[in-house]
């Protein structure tokens, strides 16, 4: 469920509205909250179906862990036009002060965006805002790790076969 949101220039609409819920698993912040949550993990894979919103939506459940896996590993998740066509997504989990995931922050731009900034522009803001956000639940772990993991890998591919 999206709590807020913050408006960038006019011309620039990205589709999320308050109290909305969407299907996690097509969303850099489904993704990092399900990469933290093995239990919702599987009660939205035993209902049998990953919906597809776009071609680049990952449908296979398989696919899906994977990529799970890789968000675990690198501490932020990516949206590649999963949910909506023409934008991009990147979030990081928020952890409270026993290191729990308790929620997630993302960025959305169009995907235009991309030919003037690197993607590793908006993942280290969003990192960064993860950690600011975390350190004042009272999580003492640092991001850095995943700050300069971001540099390195924040131009990786979508993942392969949805």
């Amino acid at each position: 469920m999206y709590l807020d949101r913050e408006e960038a220039a006019p011309s620039v609409v990205i589709p999320s509205v308050i109290g909305r819920r969407v299907p996690p698993h097509c969303t850099a912040l489904g993704k990092v909250l399900l990469a933290h949550n093995p239990e919702a993990l599987e009660r939205i894979l035993a209902k049998g179906s990953l919906s597809a919103l776009t071609p680049n939506t990952i449908t296979n459940p398989e696919v899906l862990k994977r990529e799970l896996e890789r968000v675990r590993t690198q501490g932020y998740a990516v949206d590649w036009e999963e949910f909506h066509e023409g934008n991009i997504c990147v979030a990081a989990p928020i952890h409270n002060y026993r290191g729990r995931v308790v929620a997630a922050i993302s960025v959305s731009l169009p995907k235009v965006r991309l030919a003037h900034n690197p993607l590793e522009r908006y993942t280290q803001a969003v990192l960064e805002g993860s950690r600011e956000i975390s350190s004042a639940l009272g999580h003492r772990s640092s991001v850095t790790e995943n700050l300069a993991s971001a540099k390195k890998s924040a131009t990786s591919s979508p993942p392969q076969s949805q």
